[in-house]
This record gives C-alpha cells, structure tokens and sequence, in this order.
C-alpha cells in the first residue's frame, strides 16, 4: 500500500545528505520516492494531489544529478515534467514555476538551446520580480542564467548588466558564496570580451581595459577562495580563470603557474577525468589563446549549475566512483546468476550422462 508519510520522510532525508554532501544515499531515497510514486495506483483525488506534489519535489531533487552525470537530455525530460506537475498544482505565476523555468533554462544552455534558454529565463525573472520583488536574491539567480544565454550570443554589454545587478544584490545582501559566482562570471566575460577586442587595431585600447577589469575580478575571487573554507576543486577553477586570463595577456610563466597549480588541486582531490583532462588540455595549449579560453569555458561550465544547486562539492568524485561501483556489483552479480545457471545446466548434462552410461554398460551385460 501506498504510505504518503513515508515518502514525504525520505525526500526529507535525500534533501539532508544533499546538505551534508552525501549525494549518493540522496540519489538512493529519491530514485525510491520516484519508482513509489509513479508506479502506485491512485484512489482519490486527494491522494492524487499529494502524489504529485511529492513527484514535483523529488524531480526537482533529481535533475541536479542528472546534469552531473553528464545526462543533459534526462535532466531536461524531468525538468519538463516538473513544470507540468507545478503548473497544475500551483498556477504559472507561481515562483515554483520559475524556480523550474531557471533550471530548465540551464538545461537548455548545456545542449546548446540558447533562444529557448533565453526566453525560460526572462520568464522566471518576471515571475520573480513580481512575487519578490527586482532586489531579490532568486531574481539575481535567474538574471545570471540569462547573462548566459547573452554571452553565449555575444551580447556582451547585456550580459555585463545582468551580472552587475546580480552582483550589487548579493553583495547588498551579503551572501559572500553568490558574490564569488557573480565576480567569477564578470571576470570571464570581460576576459572573453577584451580577447576578441585586442583582435583589432582600432578597439585594442579597449580590449586591454577589459581584461585589466577581468584581472581584477578574478584575483578578488582567488583571494576570497584562498581565505575561505572554499573546496580544493573551487580554488583549482579559479586558478584555471587566471591561467587564461595571464596567456591571452602573453604572460605565459604566470599562465604555466597557475594551471600547474590547478592540476595539483584536481589530483589532491581525486577529481573527475573530465576535469583533469581538460586541465592538462589547458596547460597543453597555454600558447593557443583560442583553444584555451574554449577549453576554459568547458570547465567552468562543467561546475556552474553544480556549484549553485548542489552547493560545495567535497564529495562529488565519491558520488561518481560509488555509482561505478553500483553498476560493476550489478554486472558482478548478473555474470554469478548467468555462471550459475550454466553450472546447473553442466551438473544436469553430466548426471543425464552418466545414467546413460549406466543403461549402455547394463545392456552389454
């Protein structure tokens, strides 16, 4: 029978080892609230209400896992499944609903839907501005997912005012961990934006400035990281941040230092081989400004919705090897069924053999 109290106290746990950085017993409670809740009969419309409520809150819990493993697809499918269920329940004004449209908007940037990621975007900002008001904290979230889609379109002075008023609210508001997002983002979008200006003779001026703005923002994050509890794979990003900065500036011993530096942090952490080959891409093309700054934005963007949804990520390179392990003792344990069933199969064969041999040698007798 269905027991809604106790799919309600497991979301509560997946959302406390989300908290404590245990991601995989997370994963664990929600993928069970999940099969609970979808495969159930439903018998009232009561009920049906509070099941889809709770689906609402597991899929939400979910996605953020999904786009971690590198399933973008999956990620979105729940995340669309998510707004219907919100939508129904709550109403399309509701800030659930924009909640959903900024992640869904993420989802979009990663497979490289930028227009529909736009439009998520500005949704969720209108949602927001009207329940919370311009200077919210959640409206700064969604205004920094459309600095994305901005950037990724090369509207750089759009992108730069976006993550400018997000910046002024978190700092207005002193949430110091958003304030290191904000300036990371602005440092790498003036980096990008003085790259392309130092391309021509006419706006290298220009150019120069922006990267010394990049400079700033970026050494302002570095520091704040070094003094902070930050994780070693948040201090490797931004050492990685100034590695491109200094090789597009042709500062290349600073660019070798840094990135040399981000490697080390990555194997201290064990982290993922993503990551590491990328890095080791970076310090192999530390005289290609072009490659290294796409290589740059790969690796960044491999943390950025992590690094706000999940929170700080210690335990990420556990969570990934322990869901290798899960599919290995799956595999293990389907192999000795197989094994066993062939022994079985070979035990059946010799004694029908044998009895065989038994009746050939009786009737030679």
């Amino acid at each position: 029978p269905f027991h809604f109290h106790t799919v309600e106290i497991q979301l509560r746990l997946a959302k406390l080892y989300r908290i404590t950085g245990d991601f995989t017993k997370c994963n664990k409670f929600l993928d069970k609230c999940i099969n609970v809740l979808r495969n159930n009969e439903i018998h009232s419309i009561g009920l049906k209400t509070n099941i889809e409520e709770l689906l609402l809150r597991a899929l939400l819990e979910k996605a953020p896992f999904l786009a971690y493993a590198g399933l973008y697809h999956e990620a979105e499918i729940n995340l669309r499944e998510a707004l219907g269920f919100a939508e129904t329940i709550h109403s399309p004004q509701h800030s659930t609903v924009a909640t959903i449209q900024n992640h869904l908007a993420t989802a979009c940037l990663y497979k490289g839907s930028i227009s529909e990621a736009q439009t998520l975007a500005l949704k969720s900002i209108g949602i927001r501005q009207k329940a919370l008001g311009p200077n919210h904290k959640n409206v700064a979230h969604s205004m920094i997912t459309l600095s994305f889609a901005y950037y990724f379109n090369g509207v750089y002075d759009q992108c730069e005012e976006l993550l400018q008023r997000a910046l002024d609210t978190f700092t207005t508001q002193n949430i110091k961990r958003f304030v290191i997002v904000a300036k990371s983002n602005l440092g790498r979008l003036y980096l990008k934006w003085g790259h392309e200006l130092l391309g021509k003779e006419e706006t290298k001026v220009e150019g120069e400035n922006k990267l010394d703005k990049s400079e700033k923002l970026l050494s302002e994050v570095h520091d704040a990281k070094s003094n902070s509890k930050t994780s070693k794979l948040m201090l490797a990003d931004s050492h990685t941040d100034l590695c491109t900065l200094y090789a597009v500036k042709d500062d290349l011993e600073k660019a070798t230092f840094h990135i040399d530096k981000a490697l080390e942090l990555r194997s201290q952490e064990a982290d993922t081989e993503r990551t590491v080959e990328l890095t080791s891409n970076i310090k192999a093309n530390t005289e290609n400004k072009s490659e290294i700054i796409r290589l740059s934005e790969r690796l960044s963007s491999a943390y950025h919705c992590l690094y706000i949804v999940l929170g700080p990520q210690k335990n990420l390179k556990k969570f990934e090897l322990e869901g290798k392990l899960r599919q290995l003792t799956q595999e293990k344990n389907e192999l000795t069924t197989k094994l066993a069933t062939i022994e079985k199969e070979i035990n059946d064969l010799q004694t029908e053999l044998n009895s065989t041999e038994n009746n050939n040698n009786n009737n030679n007798n």
